[in-house]
């Protein structure tokens, strides 16, 4: 970025559309803007290629990947994880095996409710995302963009955008345990 102003549109215009009711479209897409705004290599297989998840997020070492799976369309008050939904998602994950053989990766579904339906489930290790968690991450996404108003961008260091990113809660381990639940049945 040239300025912070210009940080700051980049991350409001991701921010806006990180909720329910969304397109999907413009929801995947910058959903992906934000995997790389966070500086996370990412991919949109299932736009890109006709196959894998929504999402593919390679984010270090420890975690591996993250294969997610967005329902933005999906109205709030629906209270079940539908069989098909479940089932895209492991597809996905099993693509992913399929894929990245010696990778490790972990599913998101991004989705109102926890609760999947009695005729579906998952495969592996599967995290929900809901709504309250996508506006706790934009909480915290904004705070860490506001760190940025009095720093020369062109100067900031690598270790200052991890620092700001640990203080921030906004690393991958955070995914996991901040950003997500367990799905229930």
């Amino acid at each position: 970025y040239n300025n912070f102003e210009e940080m700051r549109a980049e991350l409001d215009d991701i921010i806006d559309s990180l909720d329910f009711g969304v397109r999907k479209e413009k929801f995947e897409s910058n959903f992906d803007k934000l995997g790389k705004f966070l500086g996370f290599t990412t991919d949109r297989p299932d736009q890109n290629y006709r196959k894998g998840p929504d999402h593919l997020w390679g984010v270090g070492e420890e975690e591996g990947f993250f294969v997610i799976e967005d329902k933005s369309e999906v109205k709030i008050t629906r209270n079940k994880i539908y069989k098909q939904e479940s089932g895209q998602l492991n597809n996905s994950m099993a693509w992913f095996n399929r894929e990245y053989p010696q990778n490790k990766c972990y599913g998101f579904l991004i989705i109102p409710t926890l609760y999947v339906d009695p005729a579906g489930g998952f495969n592996g290790k599967v995290r929900i995302i809901r709504k309250k968690s996508l506006r706790k991450l934009c909480y915290n996404l904004r705070n860490y963009v506001n760190e940025f108003s009095n720093l020369k961008l062109r100067e900031v260091t690598k270790e200052k955008i991890v620092e700001l990113l640990n203080v921030h809660k906004l690393n991958p381990s955070d995914f996991l345990s901040i950003y997500s639940e367990n799905y229930k049945v």
